[in-house]
C-alpha cells in the first residue's frame, strides 16, 4: 500500500499541469519581446564615438596652426618656457640663436616726417640674434632682440632732410634687412593773411570779418580754433562773426612735420545800437 501511494504521487509530480505550462510559455515570450543589444547597435555607438574624436583633434590642431601663423616664433619661445616652467627648470630654459630660423626684421610704423631730432625705432626679428641699425649708410647702433624677438633704438640721430633707416640681422651666412624712411623738417610753414589788416575797425551793420590768405597746401590751418579750408593752391578764406568791441584773430598754420607759423591781428568792431542790441 505504502509502495503504491508513494508511485502514484511521484506520477503526479512529475506530470505537467495546464498552469505551469502557461507560466512557460509567458516567460518565453517576455523574452523574445525584449530588444536585445545586438553587435550592430554597438558597432555604431564605436563610430559616433570615434568621430567625436576626430573631430575634437581636427579642431585643436586648426587652432594650434592659426596659432602659430600669427604668433609665429613667439609662440614656440611661449611653448618653451611654459615646458620649462612645469618641468621645474624653468631658470635653465634659454633660447638660443642658433635653435631659430633666421626672420626678417619689421620696422614699425614711422611719421614720414617729424620735427624731432632724434626718435625711437622699434621693431621684431628673430630671438636673441644682434640687431644693427644704420641711418643713411652709417651705422648708428647695435642691440639684441629679446626672448620674443623685439627691439628698439632709442635717440637715433637724424639729420635734415631725408633720412634713411636699414635694419639689419645676421646669422651664419645669411642676412636680412628692412628699410625705413623719414624726413627731419624743422623749418615753419608759409603762412599769409591777406585780410583783415591789424587794427580794422568794422562799423555799420555788419557782424563778422573775412579772413583770407595762402599757405603751404599740404598744411592743416586754423583761424581760432576752428580748421579753414584750402584749395589746391593753399588759399583759403573764412568768414569770422565778430562781438562788439576788440576781436584777436589768431590763424595757426601747422605742417605735415608738426611745425607751426602764428599770425594775430586785431579787428574792432564798433559798438552801435544794433550791435549791442540783445
Amino acid at each position: 500500500m505504502v509502495e503504491q501511494a508513494l508511485r502514484k504521487r511521484q506520477a503526479v509530480g512529475s506530470s505537467p499541469t495546464v498552469g505551469s505550462n502557461k507560466a512557460s510559455d509567458y516567460n518565453m515570450t517576455r523574452r523574445s519581446s525584449t530588444p536585445q543589444y545586438t553587435y550592430k547597435q554597438y558597432f555604431r555607438q564605436e563610430e559616433k564615438q570615434v568621430k567625436k574624436r576626430i573631430i575634437l583633434v581636427a579642431g585643436a590642431t586648426a587652432v594650434i596652426v592659426l596659432i602659430i601663423w600669427f604668433w609665429g616664433v613667439n609662440f614656440i619661445n611661449l611653448i618653451g618656457i611654459l615646458g620649462g616652467f612645469f618641468s621645474g627648470k624653468s631658470s635653465d630654459v634659454t633660447f638660443q640663436s642658433q635653435d631659430l630660423p633666421l626672420v626678417k626684421p619689421t620696422i614699425s610704423p614711422l611719421p614720414p616726417s617729424t620735427n624731432q631730432k632724434s626718435i625711437k625705432i622699434e621693431g621684431t626679428t628673430t630671438a636673441s640674434l644682434t640687431v644693427k641699425i644704420y641711418v643713411n649708410g652709417v651705422q648708428q647702433s647695435k642691440t639684441t632682440a629679446n626672448s620674443s624677438g623685439s627691439f628698439s633704438f632709442d635717440n637715433v640721430s637724424l639729420r635734415e632732410g631725408l633720412n634713411l633707416i636699414k635694419i639689419i640681422v645676421e646669422k651664419d651666412q645669411e642676412k636680412e634687412e628692412a628699410t625705413a624712411s623719414l624726413v627731419f623738417d624743422k623749418t615753419s610753414p608759409k603762412l599769409t593773411l591777406r585780410e583783415p589788416d591789424d587794427g580794422t575797425v568794422i562799423s555799420g551793420t555788419s557782424k563778422e570779418v573775412v579772413v583770407s590768405g595762402n599757405a603751404e597746401s599740404d598744411s592743416v590751418v586754423q583761424i581760432n580754433g576752428t580748421q579753414a579750408i584750402l584749395d589746391q593752391k593753399g588759399n583759403f578764406k573764412y568768414i569770422l562773426p565778430l562781438k562788439a568791441g576788440k576781436n584777436a584773430i589768431v590763424t595757426v598754420a601747422t605742417d605735415e612735420a608738426g611745425n607751426t607759423t602764428r599770425i594775430e591781428r586785431t579787428v574792432i568792431l564798433e559798438k552801435t545800437e544794433e550791435t549791442t542790441s540783445p
